[in-house]
């Protein structure tokens, strides 16, 4: 997710790291899971810059400070904060479903 900035500030650099909760056991990473799908996974992300508060916006009476820097956003899918870089699927029981689910950790891979 990356948008050029303009001009002589076009090679300054906004970095957004999206947030989305960490879990901390295999429940609290399941009950992640079923209830924000949508941050465990990169497949309903827009393949276009969505910030479009006050630091990423393009418009310079919105964002007088960094309309015209070059903009990057870093979705967040990965509940150990950027940190995971595990190969393969933990296998995570959880009780109340009285199965065992994947979860995936490799956040890491994303900023490296």
């Amino acid at each position: 997710y990356f948008r050029r900035g303009e001009g002589r500030n076009a090679t300054k650099w906004v970095i957004w790291l999206n947030g989305g909760g960490w879990c901390y056991s295999n429940i609290s990473c399941e009950e992640r899971r079923n209830r924000y799908a949508h941050l465990g996974s990169l497949q309903s992300h827009s393949s276009t810059l969505t910030r479009r508060l006050y630091f990423g916006s393009a418009d310079p009476a919105t964002n007088p400070d960094f309309w015209d820097w070059t903009h990057v956003e870093v979705p967040y899918c990965d509940a150990s904060s950027f940190l995971g870089n595990l190969d393969a699927p933990r296998s995570v029981y959880v009780p109340p479903l009285q199965r065992h689910m994947p979860l995936y950790f490799r956040g890491y891979r994303i900023l490296h």
